[in-house]
């Protein structure tokens, strides 16, 4: 079989596969699509569970892609004035911890953020905490891509194959992996607490997967609204959201 397409070496789709199965879900290692094959769904042990996409940068407002370290995922005005208001709603919330990635636009983020909070509430980075790169496709939109990077952008985002990527980039079989990181962190180290996650959309979605939000993988996923590639009238970039799972206290 020719691949036509980047995607994750065989040794790495084999280990994103054994340990997707762990909580319920069958991946086919030729097509990279996944169903859930348990109807029983992970548990959060943390007491609640709050998330923050980074705030809008040049390339949201720009409706483009951003790779993780590409120039026009810098923090814009507006982004940061958002963080404001968003701060005195976590002030309220006042979460036991705050967990955020290092990616730049991500980091800076929290950084904005914490310079706005009153409370003084610990914040902890975790390297791992990761979502999708788009490394090769900065500054441009799905119109835009040609050749095989057209073909990894059906792969990844409509044909919905876990391990297509862009060149450079990660897929979402890789986020999913990171995701179920995330939740072994929050039952490990996060028991009973409240935890506000700041992070890119694309480890919130996948962790929404993980824990079976929807009955099926992917229901009402659009990349051009998930990476704000259009305009849609709802920017939840900077944002509040709480995430509505099975917890402890559920």
């Amino acid at each position: 079989m020719i691949i036509r397409y980047h995607r994750d070496a065989t040794s790495e789709a084999i280990n994103i596969q054994q340990i997707l199965r762990k909580y319920g879900i069958t991946v086919d290692l030729e097509t990279g699509s996944i169903s859930y094959f348990t109807k029983n769904h992970p548990k959060i042990l943390c007491k609640s569970l709050y998330f923050l996409r980074h705030a809008d940068t040049v390339g949201t407002l720009e409706h483009r892609f951003m790779s993780d370290d590409s120039v026009n995922g810098a923090l814009v005005p507006e982004g940061k004035y958002k963080l404001l208001i968003s701060a005195n709603e976590i002030d309220d919330i006042y979460p036991d911890i705050i967990l955020y990635s290092d990616i730049p636009r991500v980091k800076e983020t929290a950084e904005v953020l914490r310079s706005f909070l009153t409370n003084a509430i610990p914040f902890k980075k975790l390297l791992w905490m990761k979502g999708i790169n788009n490394e090769g496709w900065e500054n441009m939109q799905p119109s835009e891509l040609f050749g095989i990077d057209r073909q990894d952008y059906v792969q990844r985002e409509i044909v919905h194959n876990i391990f297509a990527k862009s060149e450079g980039g990660t897929s979402w079989g890789t986020v999913m992996v990171n995701a179920t990181q995330l939740l072994e962190y929050l039952n490990g180290q996060c028991q009973g607490k409240c935890v506000l996650v700041i992070s890119q959309g694309s480890l919130m979605y996948a962790l929404k997967m993980v824990l079976r939000l929807e009955e099926i993988p992917w229901r009402n996923y659009s990349s051009q609204e998930f990476y704000n590639l259009v305009s849609t009238g709802q920017n939840l970039y900077g944002k509040v959201q709480k995430i509505k799972v099975e917890t402890v206290n559920s």
